[in-house]
């Protein structure tokens, strides 16, 4: 007969194995789950005039890390929904931290240029233009922490944003960040020298 450290090893395997099965099983059932209860959609007639249906999926790397995690994330959870529904999707990625927000940000300022172009001439344009209360598309997906709060950012950047001198108001922007950093790191060091520095006296 094994010893009994041997029959603990073994038995601590087919334990870690249980749970793996079981999370999986139970991980495939909730997906199916999703998948049927979204499934109708794909149903839905459409005109021949209609677009398809279609969502913009935001995605940016967590905190430290790289955005292959949020990739796969979407691959497993969120695509299989869209694919079960029959719905088109738009890929936003944000590889470094303030990309995803800059082009949120950019797509809000081109809809508003947009909108004021279509305004008639007849009526003032130099006020600022209101977009229609409707959806654009039908739907946004923002998978993680930090891209929700890249894409609120942007979303409030593209709307308080100037549409004449949005340009020179975004690189002002980054002037104004590179110049706090550049302070912030200079008083870091010379408080780091005067800590390190021996009293004379």
């Amino acid at each position: 007969l094994p010893s009994k450290k041997v029959m603990a090893f073994f038995g601590t395997c087919i334990v870690i194995s249980g749970f793996i099965y079981r999370d999986n099983v139970l991980s495939k059932e909730r997906k199916q789950l999703v998948e049927r209860k979204v499934a109708h959609i794909a149903l839905e007639p459409m005109s021949v005039h209609e677009l398809p249906r279609k969502v913009t999926v935001y995605l940016a790397p967590p905190l430290g890390d790289g955005i292959h995690k949020t990739r796969v994330h979407f691959r497993d959870y969120v695509k299989p929904a869209l694919v079960a529904a029959a719905m088109e999707y738009e890929l936003i990625e944000g590889t470094k931290p303030g990309q995803l927000r800059s082009k949120v940000r950019d797509a809000i300022i081109e809809k508003r240029k947009a909108a004021k172009a279509s305004i008639p001439n007849d009526i003032d344009t130099n006020q600022e233009p209101r977009l229609l209360n409707k959806a654009v598309g039908d739907g946004v997906i923002v998978i993680g922490r930090v891209s929700f709060v890249e894409y609120l950012q942007g979303l409030n950047d593209g709307c308080i944003s100037s549409l004449t001198n949005s340009q020179e108001t975004i690189s002002n922007e980054k002037g104004d960040m590179e110049t706090h950093n550049n302070i912030n790191d200079s008083m870091s060091l010379t408080t780091g020298s005067e800590n390190i520095m021996p009293d004379s006296q």
